[in-house]
């Protein structure tokens, strides 16, 4: 069952820059622009423009604690199978961390990623700069990731 077309933008997203901010197609306001934040925004465009997932599959610099722990503990990016199962609460599919250009990703930046999918019980989370993400799957308890 194919979505209703009105969950799709009508063009391709744009990256949208303006007096040192850049704008978040997903929570609707502008930022601060960092290097981070741009790499952030720029794989928002391949999440949606390439890979076909809709806005409202997708949350942005939440908590995968839902609330509790590390008020910084946040992940980038999160999605979920459809709409309704964010309306639903149900587990994310893929946890996102990124990182800025000028950071080599370390394997501490892959345990973040790690833990933030761990804790919100998502099978799948990648890590990436704006180099080619590397996608990580894990299995529940004992857990042994494996690059995919």
């Amino acid at each position: 069952m194919a979505a209703p077309a009105s969950l799709f933008p009508p063009e391709p997203l744009k990256l949208q820059l303006k007096d040192g901010k850049i704008y978040s197609h997903v929570r609707k306001k502008w930022l601060v622009q960092t290097p981070e934040e741009t790499v952030r925004q720029q794989y928002l465009l391949t999440l949606v423009n390439e890979y076909g997932y809709a806005l409202n599959q997708i949350k942005e610099e939440e908590s995968p604690l839902g609330g509790r722990g590390s008020a910084k503990a946040r992940f980038d990016f999160a999605i979920w199978r459809s709409a309704q199962d964010v309306t639903d609460e149900k587990t994310p599919l893929i946890i996102i961390e990124c990182k800025a250009d000028n950071i080599t990703i370390s394997e501490q930046d892959y345990q973040q990623g790690e833990n933030y999918a761990r804790y919100a019980n998502a099978p799948f989370f990648v890590t990436l700069s704006s180099s080619p993400p590397l996608l990580v799957s894990f299995s529940p308890v004992p857990a042994r990731p494996e690059m995919v």
